[in-house]
């Protein structure tokens, strides 16, 4: 539905990149840690200002294209938990620093 606001996935074995295919629109905060099959996520809606996806099994590319959704939608001072998975490409690094000056407290080591 689009009226959901805030969603939580954690601890959860069995939770593969499968799962979904769409986050709600409305979506503000999502708790999505310590799934350790969980590889890749649908894009980040427009709203969302929390974002906790750490302890996954997030690849590369996957966290590149949160913090680039992060970026693209604008917001100011929301948090980003992405620690605890693959390696960062170098160009997320520089979308972690877009983030931060925006006032986002970001973890990602």
């Amino acid at each position: 539905p689009s009226t959901i606001v805030s969603m939580s996935f954690s601890n959860n074995s069995n939770l593969t990149s499968s799962w979904l295919s769409t986050l709600p629109s409305s979506l503000a905060y999502f708790w999505c840690r310590d799934n350790p099959y969980l590889e890749s996520l649908p894009t980040m809606p427009p709203n969302l200002i929390f974002l906790d996806v750490s302890n996954n099994n997030l690849t590369s590319i996957c966290q590149d294209n949160i913090c680039a959704d992060l970026v693209t939608n604008a917001l100011n001072s929301g948090a980003l938990y992405i620690h605890g998975n693959q390696a960062l490409l170098p160009v997320t690094l520089t979308r972690i620093t877009t983030l931060l000056s925006r006032a986002w407290t970001v973890q990602y080591v």
